[in-house]
């Protein structure tokens, strides 16, 4: 399966390489999850380039968020069905085709829920929400976003 991989920490268009892995069968308590989207956040350039908060062990596949459908689940995962529509928690590597991961970092998608918002639904909102925590404004003031260009402005 073809990934995007990083060697070493540095500027992304330098150190990624693309690679291609064999995809092996779902473990007892694997999910094999084929992408369908995932954004470019600034937290994944970061990652990248050895300045975020949590790195990876390198090599590494790149990626933080995305949102895919279940295409193969070990015998151990009870909670996820294949063709189930997700996105992850904390999770590293979703810029390859399929990832594998356990069932306890998979968040299901509501059906009315479209593949373009579910696939930016966790890191945005989440800058977003610890952006506002960490401003702390006094009850009753305000807080204006101006120019902003990414999700987290929308």
């Amino acid at each position: 399966m073809p990934a995007l991989c990083f060697g070493t920490f540095g500027e992304p268009l330098s150190v990624l390489n693309p690679i291609l892995l064999n995809l092996p069968s779902p473990g007892i308590d694997d999910v094999h999850v084929r992408m369908r989207l995932r954004p470019v956040n600034p937290s994944d350039l970061y990652q990248i380039r050895g300045r975020y908060g949590r790195l990876p062990e390198l090599p590494a596949i790149a990626g933080l968020e995305g949102m895919g459908v279940v295409e193969a689940v070990g015998s151990g995962a009870r909670g996820i069905t294949v063709g189930q529509r997700i996105v992850f928690r904390e999770i590293h590597g979703t810029w390859a085709d399929v990832v594998v991961t356990h069932e306890p970092a998979l968040i299901p998608v509501p059906d009315d829920v479209p593949d373009e918002a579910a696939a930016q639904a966790i890191v945005n909102p989440l800058t977003a929400y610890a952006m506002i925590q960490d401003l702390a404004p006094p009850e009753g003031s305000w807080i204006l976003l101006t120019a902003a260009g990414s999700a987290v402005g929308r």
